[in-house]
C-alpha cells in the first residue's frame, strides 16, 4: 500500500466521536454553522479504489488520517488532459439536488457551461417545493441519492406523482448499494458516481435526455 498521511495540531478529536467521523450526516457543528468536514465523500472515494481511512487521534495532541491505497507495480506514464469530446451540453432545464454546497455549484456550473438553465435544492424537502413552482419549465432531475430531511428516492418519487416520466439523473458518493432495494434498475435510472468528472456528468444528462425523447 502507499500511505496519505495528514497530521494537524488542533485539540484532538475524542474517542466516541472517532466512531462517528465517517457517517454521512454527523457533525460536531451547530446548526446553521456548516455541515462537517465531508468525510464520508472521503470515506467512499477511499473505499471505491480498494483502500481504507484511519484517524489516530488523542485530546490535545491533535489527528492524524491515514489513507492507505494498493500500490501498482509498473511503469509510471503520464497522465493525459481529459478531453470533453463526446460530452455534448444542451438547452434544456435542470433542477440539481444535493445537499453539499460545493458539489451543488459544481453541478450548476457545469451544466451553465454546457448551455443548460439550472435551478438548485439543497435537500428533497426543498426540490419538492422548487419543483411544484416550476413544474412545466424543468424536463430533467439531478438527485443526490443521500440527503437529510429527505432522500433522493423519495423526492424522485414525490416529482413523479407530480409529473410523471420526469426524466432523472442520481448522483452519489456511494455504490448503488445505497439503494436497499432494486429500485435504480426498476425504474430505469442513471446513477453516477461522486466525485464525477465534466465529462461524466454531461454525457449522463444528455443520453439521459435524449432517451426520454425517444420515448
Amino acid at each position: 500500500y502507499v500511505r496519505l498521511k495528514v497530521t494537524d495540531t488542533g485539540c484532538g478529536i475524542g474517542e466516541d466521536i472517532q466512531a462517528r467521523l465517517f457517517e454521512p450526516f454527523f457533525t460536531t457543528k451547530a446548526v446553521g454553522e456548516g455541515s462537517g468536514l465531508g468525510l464520508s465523500m472521503v470515506y467512499g472515494t477511499v473505499k471505491q479504489h480498494g483502500g481504507t481511512i484511519i484517524c489516530t487521534s488523542e485530546a490535545g495532541k491533535g489527528a492524524t488520517f491515514s489513507i492507505y491505497l494498493p500500490r501498482i507495480e509498473g511503469i509510471v506514464q503520464k497522465a493525459k488532459t481529459p478531453s470533453d469530446k463526446g460530452a455534448p451540453g444542451g438547452d434544456e432545464t435542470i433542477l440539481v439536488v444535493e445537499d453539499d454546497n460545493m458539489v451543488r455549484e459544481l453541478g450548476r456550473s457545469i451544466l451553465e457551461r454546457a448551455g443548460y438553465t439550472v435551478m438548485t435544492a439543497e435537500d428533497g424537502a426543498a426540490a419538492i417545493e422548487v419543483f411544484q413552482e416550476h413544474v412545466d419549465e424543468f424536463d430533467l432531475v439531478l438527485l443526490d441519492v443521500v440527503m437529510p430531511v429527505m432522500g433522493g428516492k423519495e423526492a424522485y418519487q414525490r416529482i413523479q406523482g407530480i409529473k410523471p416520466g420526469m426524466p432523472a439523473v442520481f448522483a452519489s458518493g456511494y455504490s448503488e448499494s445505497a439503494f436497499s432495494d432494486n429500485f435504480l434498475a426498476d425504474e430505469n435510472l442513471t446513477l453516477i458516481q461522486k466525485p464525477f468528472s465534466r465529462k461524466v456528468l454531461l454525457q449522463a444528462i444528455r443520453g439521459t435526455l435524449d432517451e426520454a425523447r425517444r420515448t
